[in-house]
Order: structure tokens, then C-alpha cells, then sequence
């Protein structure tokens, strides 16, 4: 097997970009893809860019302070429960992670991840298969929220980056290779997902994919960005960031 991407590490930077970027290797060495905080806890979780992944928690030894703690991955029983198995060598490339824990869970290329608060829920996104996974942290449960191409007309392909805006929607961002790229909204009623449908898409992106979707504290604006641009803003291969004013659903 390719072992090229499996070595990346977790860096924690100051988001003014007045100190130097900090790598966290006690997150693990692995190809990381995103990360979701919970705030209350002080749990990372962490999703990984492979064909077979693992679904990772990380518990530093002091909330806040990302040097040094236990990193886990996800064992999911029948039913949904799950149960966190130390990872033994969290900074060893061969074998990788996700070949040193025997009972994980497996699953289809993850991506995105997003915290949601109120619902004290992780969702988090797998390329393989097109589906949006809810882990409960409370609960300790995991269930496919959404499965794309299980749902009969669904505009979403490609599943990428994620977020929850503060009307509790969610917002999937697109990654694949044809035209168009879209950000779908994913509606729910707290239970499962009401309505799916292309809230916008962007043309004259080839290659691209929109990623960080995310929102300002008010809810009245959207940020997202196209990786690699557009073709009517040269130089093409520059990203392209963009703002959506709302009103949004509060």
C-alpha cells in the first residue's frame, strides 16, 4: 500500500498571524483531514483523508493545552455505541494509525467535521460513499445522518467540508471533478434531515473544490472558498474567497 500521504501532522496557529504555527503531534502523525473541538469537554475530534479511515478523539492531559494527551479511535458496536480504543503509537507512520487498532471501525475517506453545540454532535462527512455520519457525544452513539446517494434526487455529490449555521442547518460543501461545484443544504427538524437541496454552485471553476464554509457569529454571513479559482479571475490556481449576506434562517 502507498504510505506517502500517511505522515501530517495537527498545527496550532494564531489566527492573527502574529506567532509561529505550533505542531501538536500528540494528535497523531497521520494524513489528517479536519478537526472539531468541543468546547465544554475539551475533546478533539478528527477525521482522516485515506480510503479506509479512522474516526479519532483526542483528550489532552489539560483542557486547552493541545502538547500532550490520549489519542483514540472510534469501535462502533451494533446498535451505534461506541467505544474509544487507545491508538498505541499515535506518531508512527508504519504501521499507520489506522493498522494498530484491531476493532475500528472503518470508513469511506473521511473529510469534513463540525461541532454543533446545541446539539452536542459531531457531523462529519466520508468521500467513499457520500454520507453524513452524527456521532452524539453525550450518548456516545453514531448513526448515518444522511446518505446521499440512498436518497432518491439528491443534488449532493462529493461530499466535502461541513457546517452548521446558528438556525441549525447544515451546509455541505462539494469536492469532485465535473461542473458544477455546489454547497447543498441539508434541513432538519432535529431528527433527520427534512429537505435537501443546492442552496448555490459555482461555474467556470475547473478542478476546484469550495471548502471552509463557515459562519460569522450573528449568522448573517457565509464564508466559503473555491481552491483553485475562477476562470474569469486570472491567475487561474489561486483560491477565491467569498461572502453570502443572508438573512439566513435564526
Amino acid at each position: 500500500m502507498d504510505r506517502r500521504f500517511d505522515a501530517g501532522l495537527v498545527w496550532e496557529c494564531d489566527p492573527s498571524g502574529l506567532l509561529p504555527g505550533i505542531p501538536r503531534p500528540a494528535l497523531g502523525t497521520f494524513s489528517h483531514e479536519a478537526a472539531a473541538v468541543d468546547p465544554v469537554l475539551g475533546h478533539v475530534y478528527l477525521t482522516e483523508d485515506q480510503g479506509t479511515s479512522l474516526f479519532y478523539r483526542f483528550t489532552p492531559d489539560a483542557q486547552g493545552d493541545l502538547s500532550g494527551g490520549l489519542l483514540q479511535a472510534a469501535s462502533v458496536a451494533e446498535g451505534g455505541s461506541v467505544t474509544w480504543l487507545d491508538v498505541p503509537q499515535p506518531n508512527s507512520v508504519s504501521p499507520p494509525t489506522r493498522d494498530q487498532v484491531p476493532g475500528a471501525m472503518p470508513f469511506n475517506g473521511g473529510e469534513g467535521a463540525w461541532f454543533d453545540a446545541v446539539a452536542r454532535t459531531v457531523y462529519f462527512t466520508t468521500k467513499g460513499d457520500n454520507k453524513v455520519w452524527a456521532y452524539q457525544v453525550d450518548e456516545e452513539t453514531i448513526e448515518v445522518f444522511f446518505d446521499s446517494r440512498a436518497t432518491v434526487g439528491s443534488p449532493l455529490s462529493g461530499v466535502d467540508n461541513i457546517t452548521v449555521s446558528p438556525g441549525r442547518e447544515i451546509f455541505v460543501c462539494e469536492d469532485h471533478s465535473s461542473a458544477p461545484h455546489e454547497i447543498v443544504l441539508l434541513a432538519t427538524d432535529g431528527e433527520g434531515v427534512t429537505t435537501v437541496a443546492s442552496f448555490l454552485e459555482l461555474v467556470n471553476h475547473p478542478g476546484s473544490e469550495l471548502t471552509g464554509a463557515c459562519f460569522n457569529p450573528t449568522g448573517d454571513r457565509m464564508y466559503f472558498s473555491s481552491q483553485r479559482g475562477d476562470l474569469n479571475l486570472p491567475p487561474l490556481g489561486l483560491g477565491v474567497t467569498y461572502e453570502v449576506t443572508g438573512p439566513f434562517n435564526t
